[in-house]
């Protein structure tokens, strides 16, 4: 049950035998959570920064060769 919930935890519950290599030999482990409510946020907020990024390209001054 534990060995079953730090698989989970670690993301790795599709590589069983990576994830047990890496425990015995004391590679760097690491438990990456993700939350989807920051995912949405973070969309938004690239789709907002393009928004602003087209503005500044359109209004940049062109200069004559």
């Amino acid at each position: 049950m534990r060995f079953c919930r730090m698989l989970e935890q670690a993301g790795m519950s599709g590589n069983r035998s990576r994830f047990i290599v890496r425990r015995i030999f004391g590679e760097e482990f690491r438990i990456v959570k993700t939350d989807p409510t920051m995912a949405r946020y973070i969309t938004l907020l690239n789709k907002f920064y393009a928004q602003f990024q087209r503005i500044g390209n359109n209004c940049a001054p062109v200069k004559a060769i």
